[in-house]
């Protein structure tokens, strides 16, 4: 029988679906990406991103189905944009033998009955100006240009300064980052161990997030990178909550490269950035506030001479319940 004599039946995806239908989401993934060597790897990370989100139900997963089989899907997520609540539509991916079905059309009207039942009437996305069909299609449902994103490449700068470590540096934030920022912000195992929320971020969310990073007293970011030639990123360490007035900061590290953990990497940047932080910065205390289950950030920072200060009771609210937080600290001289 041909598709289109095909019934389709439309209905928000399960968590059900999300296993059985694991292959057909990773191919309409890969419809998404360019034809390249981590086009398998970015399928997998954002099916796991999938399957946690509709877990928690932070996703809004609508489904197209044929026999039973998965064809097409739109996953949203709700927003809050300076104050405003909207729907955000993240993916939408058809499978080729039904693209000239009206499919995504039908998908994108079941978004729009659930942002009204929502007292939501904005529904925003992102398109890359090389995306012709993207854009068309999203003009085609009725969506406006609201806004130009505008760059401006610079020539080189010249020499950049760096904090160096024994096995790493420290360097500044750069746009070409962004991939390395989009794998720590959409793994799930290193969100699982991280307190606070999140949700799936795509790459162009990264690049605007990065340049619209401005000069702020109270938070220092690095970039943790091999003292190579192309100062390689493998992760993040950043100082935040600064408090010039008592001398102290919290500080976050995050390794991003698989390969790169467990050779040293993440303690010798912890080490050299409260060195900096003693010595260039005039801080006096160090603290680190780590889920009580993350052990290896735990062995991590008594490692760098942190000392366990006590426990912060059912502060984070992470897979259904709260989690206790154990804060650790160094001072200056001690």
């Amino acid at each position: 029988m041909e598709n289109n004599r095909m019934e389709i039946l439309y209905r928000e995806i399960k968590e059900d679906d999300i296993l059985t239908q694991k292959k057909e989401i990773l191919e309409l993934f890969k419809l998404l990406f360019d034809e390249d060597k981590k086009r398998e790897k970015i399928s997998e990370m954002y099916y796991e991103n999938m399957s946690k989100f509709c877990k928690d139900g932070s996703a809004i997963l609508l489904g197209a189905f044929c026999k039973n089989v998965l064809v097409g899907f739109h996953w949203a997520y709700e927003i809050n944009w300076g104050g405003q609540k909207r729907i955000h539509s993240y993916f939408i991916a058809v499978n080729e033998s039904y693209q000239n079905m009206s499919v995504g059309t039908k998908l994108q009207k079941m978004l729009e009955k659930i942002a009204i039942s929502r007292e939501i009437y904005i529904i925003d996305t992102n398109c890359e100006k090389e995306n012709k069909q993207s854009y068309r299609y999203h003009l085609k449902q009725g969506f406006e240009v609201e806004s130009y994103r505008m760059i401006k490449k610079l020539e080189d700068r010249g020499a950049e300064m760096i904090i160096q470590g024994e096995k790493v540096i420290l360097r500044a934030l750069e746009k070409n980052d962004a991939d390395l920022l989009l794998d720590i912000i959409n793994d799930p195992d290193t969100e699982n161990m991280l307190g606070g929320s999140s949700y799936p971020v795509s790459y162009d969310m990264q690049c605007e997030w990065i340049e619209n990073q401005k000069n702020d007293d109270t938070v220092f970011r690095t970039i943790i990178a091999l003292n190579d030639e192309k100062k390689t990123g493998i992760g993040t360490i950043i100082l935040s909550n600064i408090d010039m007035k008592n001398g102290t900061a919290e500080v976050h590290v995050k390794l991003a490269v698989a390969n790169s953990r467990g050779k040293g990497y993440g303690t010798d940047a912890v080490n050299t950035i409260v060195k900096y932080a003693f010595n260039e910065m005039r801080l006096n205390c160090i603290y680190a506030e780590i889920l009580e289950y993350n052990q290896p950030s735990i062995r991590l920072f008594e490692k760098c001479g942190f000392k366990k200060e006590g426990t912060l009771y059912s502060r984070i609210y992470k897979g259904g319940k709260y989690i206790n937080l154990m804060s650790f600290s160094k001072v200056k001289g001690i």
